[in-house]
């Protein structure tokens, strides 16, 4: 205890008034002991009931910090592979879910499509899904030339006929977007037979020939990461030789390629995120999932 002026006291009127502003500083903040107490009270059993939680899922948590460590070992060849599957613009792909995604990007190679295309073979050419897609085909309100190329298209993969499947899902596919793109007034054929940009699809292109059917996707809804794929995998450049009819080989990879376009387009056209019938297909040929 020390008086105003910061020395001891050393008179009993020191001491009284000491004691007074103590008493004084207890009334004014009475009760605040008990609430230090209720407050500490609160921390413990947090504690405590932390600590009981942990001890009941120790095992699942020692598994995610093991599976955590694992990944941040593996993380830089992730990242390549990512890389990698954005370049090649497989990126559409890794969208299905997380699980199914990630094991889609390790597959993916540069040089050599053989994990992929197994990978897409095992789900999307599985019975169970090749039906289900027959069966939405067969109820679908798409024009009679292209639901009937399309239906062979879908029972040549079945059978893994691919340079079968090819060129049916190949230009039938490209003719429902052109299609489409005509019903909503987007483009409009010319006596010659040639399509031309419509006033519908932006002053800038009004007039001007549609030469392929890339030039359509921004209009008919695409976005960007399937757009990259259509572009990488199916209808760019990668995609002459079979639209030509001159290829000789990769029709297992392109027709498979092409499935996966035809099932991300039926999404879009049904008002879907555009991979929900594709996450389907790797669900109904995972008996895990």
């Amino acid at each position: 205890m020390t008086s105003a002026d910061g020395k001891p006291p050393s008179t009993p009127d020191d001491i009284r008034v000491g004691l007074a502003h103590l008493v004084a500083f207890r009334q004014r903040h009475r009760g605040i002991d008990s609430r230090l107490r209720e407050v500490a009270k609160v921390l413990n059993d947090a504690v405590g009931a932390f600590a009981k939680w942990f001890e009941q899922n120790r095992g699942p948590l020692e598994q995610f910090l093991e599976t955590a460590r694992a990944f941040e070992q593996i993380r830089p060849e992730a990242e390549r592979k990512l890389s990698i599957a954005r370049a090649m613009g497989y990126d559409h792909l890794l969208e299905i879910d997380w699980g199914h995604g990630l094991v889609l990007m390790f597959a993916i190679d540069e040089d050599d499509t053989e994990a992929l295309e197994s990978l897409l073979e095992e789900a999307l050419g599985s019975e169970p899904f090749i039906e289900e897609l027959l069966e939405i085909l067969r109820h679908s309100e798409l024009p009679d030339a292209q639901r009937i190329q399309l239906i062979a298209g879908v029972g040549a993969v079945r059978e893994r006929k691919y340079e079968v499947a090819v060129p049916l899902l190949l230009i039938a596919l490209e003719g429902l977007i052109w299609l489409h793109a005509r019903d909503r007034n987007l483009v409009a054929r010319t006596k010659g037979g040639k399509m031309t940009f419509t006033e519908a699809a932006g002053e800038k292109r009004a007039g001007d020939n549609a030469h392929s059917v890339d030039a359509l996707f921004d209009l008919v809804g695409v976005d960007d990461t399937f757009r990259r794929y259509l572009v990488r995998n199916v209808y760019g450049s990668e995609g002459n030789p079979y639209r030509h009819g001159n290829a000789e080989t990769g029709w297992r990879y392109r027709a498979l390629a092409t499935l996966v376009a035809l099932v991300s387009w039926l999404d879009l056209r049904a008002g879907s995120t555009g991979t929900a019938l594709l996450a389907h297909a790797f669900r109904v040929s995972d008996p895990d999932r």
